[in-house]
């Protein structure tokens, strides 16, 4: 694991070498660190700004976003309003 300017977000959370050095991050007495998971943010925005519903559903859902998509494009007759067949949900790992 090598990094310029390293901070949290850069140690990997999936090893347990990963876990292991994260361990050693301690908030000050008095404080408290927060991990926030900003999972596919673009992607959120994206379907919100767009007021696409198959996006918007895939997150509802949540569903595995690019699965939602490939399984929607794949589609023989795609529409913006088609539900979403085939979608897994989302497979999603906490700090």
């Amino acid at each position: 694991m090598s990094s310029s300017d390293p901070n949290l977000q850069n140690i990997p959370i999936r090893t347990t070498e990963g876990r292991r050095i994260r361990q050693a991050f301690v908030a000050p007495k008095g404080y408290k660190l927060l991990a926030a998971d900003y999972s596919q943010i673009e992607l959120r925005i994206m379907a919100h700004l767009a007021q696409d519903a198959g996006l918007l559903d895939a997150f509802k859902h949540d569903l595995d976003v690019h699965r939602a998509t490939a399984a929607k494009s794949s589609a023989s007759s795609w529409t913006r309003s088609a539900p979403i067949s085939g979608a897994a949900p989302r497979r999603s790992t906490s700090a």
